[in-house]
């Protein structure tokens, strides 16, 4: 099975349809075989998925591409805080190649190295789609330069797999315990790491600690229950897994800037979906 799109330099690209997915509620990906390339960007969380054989956790800023024909369904629930672009391609035969025309290998899987262009691009396409101003050459040259993009970012090596696999399952892991007490030796206990190996390879996945990923699993997931549940804020603190109000609410300032009332207050339950 290969993982990497080749392209010529004047292969056209057929782009029809593409959004921005908020997760709404928790859930995982459908499980299905289309028939046209997928390309996914993460925005943030994670989406676990796979195709036929290859497992990915996929995360903030990496990217990756669904073959056509091939099955691919999601491996466990997607994270509350998920926020992905999503293009459905087609490639078309050129009229003629050159025996000079330049070639790109786009990994299936990579760590974007510069996010926040490709992330310029999908809105733009996507704006330029909402708004009538989308001409099919103009979404081909958009969608072949987010794939030179991709091209020029680091392929995941299976090293990193290997790591990434053991901190999805730690992530996992805190996201379906959080109305327990939580500690990393509890966590690297129940799934067999090393404790310094599972905060380490963590940190590398994810950029922050295990400490700081149950504090941001329960803050997520008290947005959740803020928006769309009747609770009141006392409630919420307790069924996000906190013992006490005045932690939670301390901890919920730290990473919202506001406190959990004025989060209520502010926020309507309104999303940005395309699909």
């Amino acid at each position: 099975m290969g993982n990497e799109l080749e392209l010529s330099g004047n292969l056209p690209i057929n782009v029809f349809s593409g959004g921005l997915r908020i997760a709404r509620e928790s859930g995982r990906h459908l499980d299905r075989v289309l028939d046209f390339f997928v390309l996914i960007f993460i925005k943030e969380g994670t989406l676990p998925i796979q195709e036929e054989q290859q497992a990915f956790e996929v995360k903030a800023g990496q990217s990756l591409i669904l073959w056509p024909g091939r099955r691919h369904f999601g491996t466990a629930n997607f994270s509350l805080d998920l926020r992905l672009y999503w293009l459905h391609f087609m490639l078309t035969e050129p009229l003629a190649r050159s025996e000079n025309e330049q070639h790109l290998s786009v990994p299936q899987y990579a760590n974007v190295s510069r996010p926040e262009v490709l992330e310029a691009l999908f809105r733009r396409l996507l704006d330029d789609y909402a708004t009538g101003r989308m001409l099919p050459s103009y979404a081909s040259l958009l969608m072949g330069l987010m794939l030179h993009e991709i091209a020029d970012s680091r392929p995941v090596s299976r090293e990193s797999r290997t790591a990434a696999a053991a901190a999805g399952r730690a992530q996992a892991y805190i996201r379906s315990h959080l109305n327990t007490p939580l500690t990393v030796a509890q966590i690297a206990e129940d799934l067999n790491y090393n404790p310094d190996y599972l905060n380490r390879v963590f940190q590398q996945a994810y950029h922050h600690t295990l400490t700081q990923e149950i504090h941001r699993s329960r803050i997520g997931y008290a947005r959740h229950l803020l928006l769309y549940s009747t609770m009141n804020i006392t409630e919420v603190a307790f069924a996000s897994g906190f013992t006490n109000f005045s932690t939670f609410n301390r901890v919920f300032k730290h990473y919202e800037g506001i406190s959990a009332s004025t989060f209520r207050r502010l926020n309507a339950q309104a999303h940005v979906n395309f699909d």
